[in-house]
């Protein structure tokens, strides 16, 4: 099992930059049988994990088979799965034996006596000697066992290494040329018809014609009959919309710059609750525009901007 980003290992947190690109790749070990439904994530800080695309996940086998090796250290090699189970359920043991003793011993007594007691006399009465003998009692084994468990572990595991709370850091991918340059002039969102629409401005800075086939926005891709021919086999079909038109389907040619106005419609915008645009109080759009020109190679264009609800077309 083994996390990296651009080559690199990536186990704890670290920054990236904004509209840079990087490959994540994930290698798993599954661990229960059946079929599961999987998402990659990434949390973000001051945001929380932003779920991707989803996809099901057929795991075969026996979970009785299943073992995690891990090796230490010292040399030693252990089951993950079964490592210290019984020490564990030990210390379990014995912590909630001396919670309950420590309950029992009150409710054993006369729970109504002493409440009465307390509501006519104060906590004077209760101060038995007994009972300060014996919280001197458990305060004191609390500590031996606390520190004979600490010294216990240190003889036993002496070499450790402590979580790590360092910073991993990644230089994103080099980046492309990309000779698509794009503003965006006026977009709106039709509540009632559940399509995006965006005014464009594009100029083509190339030396080669390009056209548009997708929109992709929080994981769910918009294409066009264009766009279908470079979608993934693999991609989940329940986030692929093929409602994405344009005015002009025509190639941008070399050196032009015209406006293109794009809809991006689909019930995928309710369904998967992206345009609650009627309780906040700025409204925004933002997502990936995609172009291909002559000889096949991809553009990536990122598109943002401010969004009004509308509930008729305009």
């Amino acid at each position: 099992m083994s996390t990296t980003i651009n080559g690199a290992p990536w186990f704890i947190a670290g920054p990236l930059q904004i509209g840079r690109d990087y490959e994540f790749k994930a290698n798993l070990k599954a661990r229960i049988p059946g079929r599961h439904h999987m998402h990659s994530m990434l949390s973000v800080h001051g945001a929380g994990p932003i779920a991707g695309p989803g996809a099901w996940m057929n795991i075969t086998g026996s979970w009785d088979d299943f073992t995690n090796p891990l090796k230490l250290l010292t040399g030693e090699t252990i089951d993950s799965e079964s490592f210290n189970f019984d020490n564990s359920m030990t210390w379990h043991l014995i912590w909630m034996t001396m919670a309950c003793v420590w309950i029992g011993i009150f409710v054993a007594s006369n729970v109504l006596t002493t409440c009465a007691c307390l509501a006519a006399y104060g906590d004077d009465l209760l101060l038995d000697p007994v009972d300060k003998k014996l919280a001197w009692v458990m305060a004191i084994l609390t500590c031996a066992l606390v520190w004979g468990s600490y010294r216990y572990t240190e003889n036993k595991h002496p070499y450790t290494v402590p979580i790590q709370a360092g910073e991993s850091k990644v230089d994103p991918l080099p980046v492309a040329p990309n000779p698509v340059a794009i503003v965006v002039t006026y977009a709106n969102y039709d509540v009632p018809g559940r399509a995006l629409r965006v005014t464009l401005e594009v100029t083509n800075n190339g030396d080669s014609a390009v056209k548009f086939g997708e929109f992709t926005t929080a994981g769910i891709r918009f294409i066009n009959a264009f766009g279908r021919q470079y979608l993934d086999s693999g991609y989940p079909r329940e986030l692929i919309a093929v409602g994405l038109t344009f005015d002009d389907e025509t190639p941008v040619q070399p050196g032009e710059t015209k406006t293109i106005k794009m809809e991006a419609k689909d019930a995928l915008w309710e369904i998967q609750r992206l345009m609650a645009l009627l309780g906040d109080p700025e409204s925004r759009f933002g997502g990936l525009l995609m172009s291909w020109d002559e000889d096949g190679n991809r553009h990536i264009n990122s598109i943002a901007g401010p969004v009004i609800p509308v509930f008729t077309k305009l």
